[in-house]
């Protein structure tokens, strides 16, 4: 071997600092370049998503807010004329009648169980969802079987309660419309045990007829027009 044929190796006695990582890879850059423009594909759907947004937002925020009437005394305020052709929503008219959304023609001296009921529900819906309660247990016994008992009971009354009696015919607005949904969820949670069991003892046609006759019912018709109608 000779002089030549000699290789110096050098050995690095202290280790060198880590380097940041590039500034397209990390932050918000580095967000965006991974969840929304990983592939031409996403970046495709995510530039047609932008183009959407901002297709449909301006008008929205036009109606809702340039354009909208915030003051006013009658519908005059919020009828369109020569000096204002553009109008947009009619704010005082949606504060005046806000109650009515809310609980419908309901009676204004019982509209407290309404109140009631909607602290109920969200106490059902937090049990539920808070994957972290205790006893979630009682939780679902406390959704789908105490509170649509309960709530039709404090709805509807019960006199020997001291509650009056109020018509289904009163009720509208957002309340009858959560009361169809959170009860209509309460019972179709158990419903396919129901129609197992029906179809294990070849009851099958009369669990059907019945179902039918009850939504063909007087108080089911006037519930579900009012939870579409909104009112």
């Amino acid at each position: 071997m000779t002089a030549t044929d000699v290789q110096h190796v050098y050995v690095r006695r202290l280790l060198v600092d880590a380097q940041p990582a590039p500034l397209t890879m990390t932050g918000p850059i580095g967000w965006l370049r991974a969840n929304l423009f990983s592939t031409p594909l996403n970046a495709a759907l995510t530039i047609l998503s932008i183009l959407l947004v901002a297709w449909i937002v301006p008008p929205f925020v036009r109606f809702l807010v340039i354009d909208a009437t915030w003051v006013g005394v009658d519908r005059e305020a919020c009828v369109a004329s020569d000096a204002r052709p553009m109008v947009g929503a009619c704010w005082p008219f949606v504060r005046e009648r806000f109650a009515y959304f809310i609980y419908g023609s309901y009676p204004i001296a019982q509209r407290w169980r309404g109140d009631i009921f909607f602290a109920l529900l969200a106490v059902g819906v937090v049990w539920l969802l808070w994957l972290k309660a205790p006893r979630r247990d009682l939780g679902t016994i406390y959704s789908f079987i105490v509170l649509p008992i309960v709530s039709f009971i404090l709805l509807r009354g019960w006199p020997l309660l001291g509650l009056p009696t109020v018509e289904s015919d009163y009720w509208g607005g957002a309340l009858v419309t959560i009361v169809v949904a959170a009860v209509g969820i309460a019972v179709s949670h158990r419903c396919d045990l129901l129609v197992a069991v029906a179809q294990g003892a070849g009851a099958a046609p009369d669990l059907e007829r019945v179902a039918l006759e009850f939504l063909h019912t007087r108080e089911m018709h006037h519930w579900m027009m009012a939870a579409l109608g909104g009112h």
